[in-house]
């Protein structure tokens, strides 16, 4: 699991892509014409407002599952499942 918070948080998140070199920029650029440049722009809010981000690797649709049963009762939202090819908004 990854925890990214507040300022430092942001800086790692690096929206732009710059802080990680032309490879970094390009793969924002890339990213820049899907659902993907939504979420990041949600990411990077969320941490300018001192909130948390968690990325929370899982293996399967049972350990998605179990991670959902923890976050949800303990405020987590805008859940979004990264497959690849795709993201999935988990409601």
């Amino acid at each position: 699991m990854n925890v990214l918070s507040g300022p430092q948080g942001a800086r790692l998140l690096d929206p732009t892509g710059f802080r990680h070199g032309l490879r970094g920029r390009f793969l924002r650029w890339r990213q820049g014409y899907g659902y993907e440049t939504d979420a990041l722009g949600v990411h990077a809010d969320a941490l300018v407002k001192g909130r948390h981000v968690m990325y929370v690797p899982v293996n399967g649709d049972h350990e998605r599952q179990r991670v959902l049963d923890v976050l949800r009762p303990r405020g987590g939202h805008y859940l979004l499942h990264f497959r690849r090819r795709t993201i999935e908004e988990v409601r």
